[in-house]
This record gives structure tokens, C-alpha cells and sequence, in this order.
């Protein structure tokens, strides 16, 4: 429950901007029951969120400097603090930039804080017919930005390249196509190749307004470290290829349709992946743009994690890291609807029904860590999944004074796992099982926000 939250924006003469988020959110308990004696526990102590931001215009205003931080302090209990300076430095009528970010984090338990840092350094070069970038990224181990910010992993080094040549005047089918290079090379603090690859792309148009994007891309030899954060071990990642396509009608039709695909598998045929999503955009007039469509995915995994196993042998803990083969299969239907019924009251809606189902076989153990290499394991679980979900979200915005809007927000939420999956419940029923996602039980929040403009 939020007590209490202000946001304060600006920007000063001097080309300066500023910008203040604070919240507090009071104390939450769950009841759990142990042995019958229901008692309520506190999850969530009373918090306060602060985030803080600062950019400075330089270089004749084509460039920037900022400085940003974030706090987050829970009554006696753990504190989270980041700091962070970044900048977009622009040369020779924005032909060259230089942009990066130097952050660093405090958080963790009281008794046990941790610190790390982040470092991005990218250049790039964007004017004339060739243009490239490269940068480097650094996440050490310890750094967080979890508690108040989005991190996907630490313990990473990238390298990341890219090289492209475009050419903007027609020349046979096209109006303007681009054909370039890229790579990534990923390592963690170990100095352990973590999923390398390299691509070759070209992306464009045709004269009769139709876009591509065509992609082919190698994995190379290298491993995965994803599964020691579960108890999993270094296991190797088998080199393969991938490839994506798109395909877009005119944009400027009342009427467009995309079609998109991708496909992927290991050197081995043993894991392979595809999915194809198809995509119908609708502008029956200049203020009202609808786009729906469905995304299918297959997925065929030969070694997907499932869990580590102790085993006690005369005194001494062998450890088994256990795999499965995993058949997976999803379905989205995403349905969008913007609506302007005049230039300051606008409605947005969103809609997005979701099933995935997953099939376990061929349980076995990795023989050694960093192989790829497994023998039998006789696991008597039932671990194959049914999940359904939905989400909808419907904003009304009206803009009462120039700055100043009014949101009227309601969000919907379903959602169901079965916790017991049978044969039948694996079949995949694509229309039954969508249909099932609208009267699963949810939630529904509504929202009223207010934000006014002050103008000093």
C-alpha cells in the first residue's frame, strides 16, 4: 500500500533538467499457518523509495552529462543505495558519439552488506554509408539494482561490435536496404566464454513500400553459467544457428498485415526452437489504430535444468545435477486499440491472453561439470507444467490544461497453474485453452492519477 509518493520535474535557462520520485508504502503481513496456529508475519516492512535524476545540456546543447541515484530504506531492516553518472557526448554534426555509464551499488543483508559496479563504453559512428559502434559492459558480481531498477544477471563482461552499410537511394527492388555484421562476445568475472555469436543482417525496403528483415546468426562453442545460481554446475553450450525473418505490408494502408518467423537448433538436431507470429494493423480513420494477432512458439530443449540432488555415500555428499528433455509450447494473442477522440482525451487498450504447456522426458544427470555429456537418472516427479494467463489494461487520458492530465486506469489480471498435469491437460488446444484464460480467477485494480503542472 502506497501512504504517500510526489514527483517534482524541471528544467532551469541554463539547460538543465531535474527530476525527484518519492514514495512511502506501509507494512505488510501475511498470515501463514504452521501446525494449525495461523499467526500473521511481516513481509514487507514500512519502506521509503527515493529516486533522483540530473541531466546537464553541453556542448551546445547537442550533448549531455547526468547524474542519477536511487535509495531505498526499509525500517530495520535492509537498505539498498545506487549512484550512477552517464553521459552522450556528440561530435561533427552528431557523426560521432560517445556515451557510457558509471554506476555503483551498496545492498544486502545488514550484517553483510555488498558493493559492486557497473561500467558501459560505447562509440559509435551514425553519418554516411557506413556506420558501426562498439562498446564494452562490465557488471562486477555484487552489483544490485534490483531493489529499485531491473538487472537480468551480473558477473558479466560483453564486447559487443557492429558494422553496417546502408544505402538510402533506390537501386533495383529497394527503396533503401541496409547488409551489416554483428558480434558478441560475453564472458563472466572467471573469464569463461558465456555465449559468443555472431550475425549477418540486411533490413530495408522495397519500392512498393513493403519492409524486410532478414537475419542469420552462429552460435559459437561455448558455456552456459545460467544454472549455478539454482545449484546447477558450468555446463556446455553446444554450437548451432539461428535465423529471423520479417515481412511488413505498406504502413500507410488503412490495412497491414506482418509476418514474422524465427528458427533455431543445435549442430547436434538434439535441441531446436521456432516460433511465427502474424500480426493485422487497422486505421479506419486517423485517429483510431487497432492491431491484434497471435505469437506460437515450439521449443524442443534436450538438456533443460531441473534441480541439484544430494546423495550421502559413506560420509561424503556426491552431488547430481539433473536434466531433463523438455517439449514446450506457447500461445499469445495480443490485441492493441488506440483512440484519440480529440487531441487532449486519448483511450488506450490492451489485451494479451497467454498459455504455455510443457512436457517432461528423459531425465538424466550431467557426468561432469563443463561437458555436455549425461547418463540415465532415475527422477520419479512429475514436472511437466499448464499455465494460462491474462492480462488486460484499458487507460483513459485527458489533458484538462496543457501539462496537466487526469488517467483513469483499469488493469486486470488472471492467472492459473495446474498442479497436477495429466496427458490430457499437455494437449494443446490453442482456442479451448485461450478461451479458459478469461474466467480464471484475478484481480482488478483500478487507478485514478492526477499530475499537474506548475509553471514557475
Amino acid at each position: 500500500t502506497i501512504l504517500g509518493a510526489a514527483k517534482i520535474v524541471g528544467r532551469t535557462q541554463g539547460g538543465t533538467s531535474f527530476g525527484i520520485i518519492e514514495a512511502v508504502t506501509a507494512r505488510e503481513y501475511a498470515q501463514i499457518e504452521v501446525d494449525g496456529d495461523r499467526r500473521d508475519y511481516l513481509i514487507e516492512p514500512l519502506t521509503n523509495y527515493f529516486v533522483g535524476r540530473l541531466n546537464q545540456d553541453v556542448l551546445e546543447g547537442n550533448s549531455r552529462v547526468g547524474l542519477i541515484t536511487t535509495a531505498v530504506n526499509r525500517q530495520n531492516s535492509n537498505a539498498a543505495y545506487v549512484g550512477g553518472l552517464d553521459w552522450d557526448l556528440r561530435f561533427a554534426k552528431e557523426r560521432y558519439r560517445v556515451n557510457g555509464t558509471l554506476a555503483a551499488s551498496q545492498a544486502g543483508k545488514l550484517d553483510a552488506r555488498k558493493s559492486g559496479y557497473l561500467a558501459r563504453f560505447e562509440f559509435s559512428k551514425h553519418g554516411g554509408w557506413l556506420t558501426g559502434d562498439t562498446s564494452l559492459r562490465m557488471l562486477s558480481p555484487n552489483f544490485e539494482m534490483n531493489d529499485l531498477g531491473f538487472r537480468r544477471r551480473g558477473n558479466l563482461l560483453v564486447w559487443k561490435q557492429g558494422l553496417r552499410a546502408r544505402k538510402e537511394k533506390s537501386f533495383n527492388v529497394f527503396r533503401r536496404a541496409t547488409f551489416g555484421f554483428l558480434g558478441w562476445w560475453p564472458w563472466n568475472y572467471d573469464g569463461v566464454n558465456i555465449g559468443s555469436y555472431v550475425e549477418l543482417l540486411t533490413f530495408g525496403q522495397f519500392k512498393n513500400y513493403w519492409d524486410y528483415n532478414l537475419r542469420i546468426g552462429r552460435v559459437l562453442p561455448s558455456f552456459s553459467d545460467d544454472d549455478i545460481q539454482r545449484g546447477g554446475a558450468l555446463i556446455k553450450n553446444p554450437p548451432g544457428w539461428w535465423s529471423y525473418m520479417r515481412l511488413s505490408t505498406d504502413s500507410r494502408k488503412m490495412l497491414q498485415f506482418r509476418l514474422s518467423s524465427a528458427l533455431g537448433w543445435k549442430d547436434d538436431r538434439q535441441s531446436y526452437e521456432y516460433n511465427v507470429r502474424f500480426l493485422i494493423r487497422i486505421r479506419p480513420a486517423s485517429n483510431i489504430e487497432l492491431s491484434l494477432g497471435p505469437l506460437y512458439s515450439y521449443n524442443v530443449n534436450n538438456a533443460q535444468w531441473i534441480k541439484q540432488v544430494e546423495e550421502n555415500l559413506s560420509g561424503h555428499t556426491k552431488k547430481h545435477y539433473v536434466y531433463g528433455r523438455l517439449i514446450s509450447r506457447t500461445l499469445d494473442f495480443t490485441t492493441r486499440a488506440d483512440i484519440s477522440f480529440t487531441p487532449t482525451l486519448t483511450l488506450q487498450f490492451y489485451l494479451q491472453p497467454f498459455i504455455a504447456v510443457g512436457d517432461y522426458t528423459d531425465f538424466k544427470e550431467l557426468i561432469e561439470p563443463k561437458s555436455y555429456q549425461f547418463k540415465p537418472y532415475p527422477l520419479n516427479e512429475n514436472r511437466d507444467f499448464h499455465r494460462r494467463s491474462l492480462r488486460g489494461n484499458t487507460v483513459l487520458r485527458w489533458e484538462f490544461r496543457p501539462g496537466s492530465t487526469l488517467f483513469l486506469v483499469w488493469s486486470q489480471s488472471r492467472e492459473a497453474a495446474l498442479a497436477s498435469v495429466t496427458a490430457s491437460d499437455l494437449e494443446f488446444r490453442p482456442l479451448r485453452r485461450l478461451r479458459s484464460s478469461f474466467t480464471d480467477e484475478g484481480k482488478n485494480i483500478f487507478l485514478i492519477k492526477c499530475r499537474y503542472w506548475f509553471g514557475v
